[in-house]
């Protein structure tokens, strides 16, 4: 008991009080917290603390594939092999079975991420005085009756769909179609290249 082991290292300078005191300070200590000891925790918890400290995962919204990269190293982020992190786990002696680690992957665990969102919302500010309009330059190679409609249109179908890829529940119920009066003229060359 901390009674019994005060007495022993009692003296005139370090009184029990002072002894038990200290004791109890150190038994109810944050380091000695169970929850910091990696064997104490769920095996999942495990798993979760494991992954928290090592890397950043993602859930790239638009590929559906979870990513991630190592917290400690400047590296890009790359798909995430669930049977190499089961191996590593293994290495580092937390199990899990595949099963668990995926849902966990597809989890609220893992942050959502939108590469086009993160884009556009870290672009600087386009200046029109002194800046190139890239897209009137691209409608300068493109051989239409009405040029200055068309800039218009095109224009407003670039907006349209980066709105559909960076704002929930937006919608295009608008059709940009390019027609020529044969085949290979170069439609669908142009779209994918856009």
């Amino acid at each position: 008991t901390i009674s019994e082991t005060g007495k022993r290292f009692e003296s005139q300078d370090f009184l029990l009080s002072e002894i038990e005191s200290t004791i109890k300070s150190a038994y109810s200590s944050k380091s000695n917290d169970s929850s910091n000891n990696l064997n104490d925790l769920s095996p999942l918890k495990r798993v979760e603390k494991y992954i928290e400290e090592k890397y950043v995962v993602r859930l790239n919204e638009v590929s559906g594939k979870v990513e991630f990269k190592n917290l400690h190293e400047d590296s890009p982020y790359k798909e995430v092999n669930e049977h190499s992190l089961i191996r590593e786990l293994e290495h580092n002696n937390i199990k899990i079975g595949l099963p668990k680690l995926i849902s966990l992957l597809q989890s609220d665990f893992v942050t959502v991420y939108n590469p086009f969102k993160d884009y556009f919302e870290n672009l600087k500010p386009w200046d029109a005085s002194t800046e190139i309009d890239f897209i009137d330059k691209v409608c300068d190679y493109i051989p239409v009756k009405d040029i200055d409609s068309f800039r218009v249109q095109f224009k407003k179908m670039l907006v349209r769909c980066i709105a559909c890829s960076t704002i929930d529940h937006v919608f295009n119920k608008q059709v940009f179609v390019l027609i020529g009066a044969s085949q290979n003229t170069g439609k669908s060359t142009f779209i994918r290249w856009l």
